[in-house]
This record gives C-alpha cells, structure tokens and sequence, in this order.
C-alpha cells in the first residue's frame, strides 16, 4: 500500500478509456499482427503441402516395396545377350553379369532364315549350345 497525499493508493481493476493516441498504438500493434498471423498461416500452409507431398511419396515407397516384396521380384533393365538354338528353333535370353537364363522363346521365322541365308555370321560353340556370334 502506497500512501499519496493522505490516501491510501491500491490497485484496482476498472475500465480505462484508451486516448487517441493510445487507440493509434492499438491500431498499429494490431495490424502488425493480423499480418503477422497471415504470414504463419502461409507458411503454415506452405510446409503442411510440402509435408503432403513427402508423406505420399513415402506412402507410395512402401506401396511399391510391399508389392516387389510380396511378388518377390520385379522388371529392371539388365544387359543380356541371346543364345540361338536352331536345332530347336528356341531363342535364350541370359543375363550378361550373371549368365543366368531369364527367358526362353520360340525363334521368330526371320530369326531362322538368318542362319540359312546370312553366310557372313560365325556359329561359335558354347557350353554345348550354338549361337551366332555378331
């Protein structure tokens, strides 16, 4: 408790009646955070499209991995070479790092007159089956 001229002063909760310079302050303050709210809102916006966008390519990572996962393979390009087997009219796909045979298919009716008609191509044995080497 203060004492100022006799009486006693305490503090009290009353309406204050702002001036009009306070009421220019106010206004001031105001706008400065109305635009500031306007801001973090943008920014807000900004980061949760983003965040959209990282959560859906995560979402579409694991989509795919579940998928390889559960088929237990998947289509890749891979350097092979083919071996062609005239006896059988058999064409075989083999992976070149590999050799492992990835794919059998009939030969083709151009693929076979090749081998009768092209005299310049060199039949080279390997591992017992024979293809035409370019």
């Amino acid at each position: 408790m203060n004492k100022e001229k006799g009486l006693e002063i305490k503090s009290m909760h009353i309406k204050y009646v702002f001036n009009e310079t306070e009421l220019k302050d106010i206004a001031g303050q105001l706008a400065a955070k109305t635009s500031e709210k306007q801001s973090l809102e943008d920014k807000k916006k900004e980061v949760t499209s983003q965040l959209t966008g990282e959560i859906n390519g995560a979402a579409a990572a694991v989509s795919r991995y579940s998928k390889i996962y559960n088929q237990g393979y998947e289509y890749k390009n891979s350097d092979c070479y083919e071996v062609f087997d005239y006896d059988t009219k058999q064409v075989f796909t083999h992976r070149a790092d590999t050799k492992d045979r990835v794919n059998v298919r009939t030969m083709t009716a151009a693929e076979f007159q090749r081998e009768l008609f092209d005299p310049r191509e060199e039949v080279v044995e390997d591992e017992s089956i024979k293809w035409i080497k370019n």
